[in-house]
């Protein structure tokens, strides 16, 4: 974001935090300015009128919100928010592949996709 918007990413300062609590605690604390994370993380802050969405990173914006996208301001940048699932090294095949296999179920089930809707698509493996 910093590039696009024409300058050096090095200089940005970064505070990292340990999840969305500590990061919301700072927001509304005023001890940074701005906070990036998914939606769903401030979300009851920014209906309640305690935050500002300023912007999303997605290609669209995020179903029931009127939050414009980065793009839709003029900055060219999408991006999107990876989660993963890992496991220990030395797992066996049969192990990592039934992981696979649950992780598939998981995403495929409707409690999974009645959680997407939920949260407005933001959760994702």
């Amino acid at each position: 974001m910093v590039k696009a918007l024409g300058g050096n990413p090095k200089d940005a300062a970064y505070v990292a935090f340990a999840g969305g609590g500590p990061a919301v605690a700072a927001i509304l604390g005023n001890q940074v300015t701005a906070g990036i994370s998914g939606y769903s993380e401030f979300e009851e802050h920014i209906k309640s009128g305690k935050m500002i969405a300023l912007a999303s990173s997605g290609r669209v914006r995020i179903p029931g919100t009127s939050v414009p996208t980065m793009s839709e301001l003029g900055l060219n940048v999408v991006m999107t928010n990876w989660r993963g699932v890992f496991a220990a090294p030395g797992i066996s095949t049969a192990q990592r592949n039934a992981l696979i296999d649950l992780v598939g179920r998981i995403t495929a089930s409707p409690a999974w996709k009645n959680e997407l809707v939920t949260r407005n698509g933001t959760m994702l493996i």
